[in-house]
């Protein structure tokens, strides 16, 4: 029977992200978020994509549409018929009342939408008289179930909410539509009403771990520790092996100021799941604010070898400091790569203090910008291991001028962008030509990686980055021309090049002076 189904079959995942204030690195200060603003419960079994959809044209447009304006009553109209009309009901039905919301007088709206009902009805009552036929089980609360999960997959929330209540209309103590509403309660933000389903689960199936777990969840985003904690403890005592539950509880031990137990709460986790990246990356945070910095950089390595991009820029600020682990600027300059291209925003400041070190203040400090440079140039020498079968290798080759001249012109501007980010004057030059030229017949000029690339480089004070971005804003390739922006650019900079772009900008300045006084009307005689 339904009503004896249990709450262990539906598992929820709750992916939390907890970032602690460890004081400046390199100038770069991290902020603490709030531990839980990420959660987002899902449902464990996620339906696949719609079949046939894929090759759909009308809703690959449709889709589109909506992505580029959320608010398009008619284009959710438009993909509501297309949806229901094809197989696809609780989908449809979601985006016809979604044009409904929007456009409350959208009457093809309400009359498909009642078209879209009576098929749903009609297919239900079906299905419950086919099960029927060979089983007194009640089936209509259970498929309105399945459509209120499969609603929460697609991140239709407030129809998986209209159904699920469907589910509990007709059968009050149906555990998994409680529990299947309170995540779709709590995606919606409705904190206090999956709280109160969460607690009708643990009613009718007190020993259920995960149902602690996640009203635990519901609560830390109330900023209820103790009470969190409660639930988290007693998620353990039932189901010692709930790795999230450990995780959590590490979260919330740590808000409470209790970081020895924190600490102790991410080892278990770890015990439970040892490739799990949050908890090496907490715990070496943990580690870090306890002066433990051999071992924190141990957890931080773990984390950044899965791909955490914040716990990469920690690796990489203790290789530069040699705080932990013996310094290794190569070593940091790497891992402030990988931490950069996932936008970690301090990362970027890092590599960009090292270049500035390095080329701007060579005569201040000789010892540390030699030692940089040498260290993104060992950093370069790495991106050549990317491609064994590459030839050509010369001492201080590109590698993306090589992959260019074996026509790999796809695979060549991105290396040649990480090799001008790593210092790499040839890479920089061959950057500048497929800028202004292109690659004929292949890839167009004005490439705006490329253009981001010189932008990036130029705020940082590089000066040939500023040359060539001066360049591009006066000649306007791929920008609008701004002879202003080019000259500021150039302001103070006394290389030859420099000089002869300014007098450049003079000269277009005199022109279009002279143009615009040619065009103006010539003053009235007084006779």
């Amino acid at each position: 029977m339904t009503s004896a189904k249990t709450f262990s079959g539906l598992m929820l995942v709750f992916p939390l992200a907890l970032s602690l204030p460890l004081g400046t690195v390199l100038g770069a200060e991290i902020q603490t978020p709030d531990p839980v603003k990420n959660v987002a419960p899902e449902v464990e079994a996620v339906p696949p994509a719609l079949p046939g959809n894929e090759a759909n044209p009308v809703l690959v447009e449709l889709r589109e549409a909506i992505r580029l304006n959320p608010n398009h009553a008619d284009a959710h109209f438009a993909l509501g018929v297309e949806l229901y009309t094809t197989g696809h009901i609780a989908e449809g039905i979601a985006e016809l009342r979604e044009a409904i919301r929007l456009e409350p007088d959208h009457a093809d709206g309400r009359y498909h939408l009642a078209m879209a009902l009576m098929k749903q009805r009609d297919e239900l009552t079906r299905a419950e008289m086919n099960r029927a036929a060979s089983s007194r089980e009640p089936v209509l609360a259970e498929t309105y179930l399945d459509l209120g999960k499969a609603l929460i997959a697609l991140g239709k929330f407030t129809a998986a909410v209209m159904e699920l209540r469907e589910a509990l209309r007709l059968q009050p103590t149906f555990v998994e539509a409680h529990a299947s509403l309170g995540v779709a309660l709590f995606n919606m933000g409705d904190l206090e009403n999956a709280i109160e389903e969460y607690r009708t689960v643990l009613k009718l199936q007190p020993e259920a771990g995960q149902a602690h777990l996640n009203l635990a969840t519901a609560l830390m985003g109330q900023h209820d520790w103790p009470g969190a904690r409660t639930e988290l403890q007693e998620a353990l005592r039932l189901q010692p092996n709930l790795v999230q539950a450990q995780y959590s509880l590490g979260v919330v031990l740590y808000t409470m100021g209790d970081i020895a137990g924190a600490i102790d709460a991410y080892r278990q986790a770890l015990r439970l799941q040892s490739d799990f990246a949050e908890a090496h990356y907490n715990l070496g945070l943990m580690l870090k604010l306890t002066n433990q910095e051999a071992d924190a950089v141990q957890e931080f390595h773990h984390a950044a070898l899965a791909g955490l991009p914040k716990a990469q820029y920690f690796l990489g600020a203790a290789y530069v400091s040699g705080v932990g682990v013996d310094k290794n600027l190569a070593a940091a300059i790497r891992w402030w790569f990988r931490a950069a291209e996932q936008g970690v925003t301090q990362a970027r400041e890092g590599l960009a203090q090292l270049r500035r070190t390095a080329v701007l203040q060579a005569k201040q400090s000789p010892d540390e910008a030699r030692a940089i440079l040498m260290a993104f140039q060992d950093c370069r020498r790495e991106i050549w291991f990317e491609f064994p079968d590459l030839q050509g290798k010369a001492s201080e080759e590109s590698a993306g001028i090589a992959l260019l001249r074996q026509g790999q012109w796809q695979e060549a501007i991105p290396v040649l962008i990480r090799e001008a980010y790593g210092l790499s004057e040839p890479a920089q030059t061959q950057l500048q030509a497929l800028y202004e030229e292109g690659i004929e017949g292949q890839w167009p000029a004005y490439d705006p990686r490329i253009l981001s690339y010189f932008k990036t480089t130029a705020a940082e004070g590089l000066l040939r980055p500023r040359i060539m971005l001066a360049r591009i804003y006066t000649k306007g390739w791929g920008v609008s021309q701004d002879l202003n922006k080019a000259m500021s650019l150039l302001k103070g900079n006394q290389d030859d090049e420099a000089q002869r772009l300014l007098k450049e900008i003079a000269a277009v300045q005199q022109e279009s002076q002279q143009a615009t006084r040619n065009t103006q009307p010539a003053s009235p005689t007084v006779p």
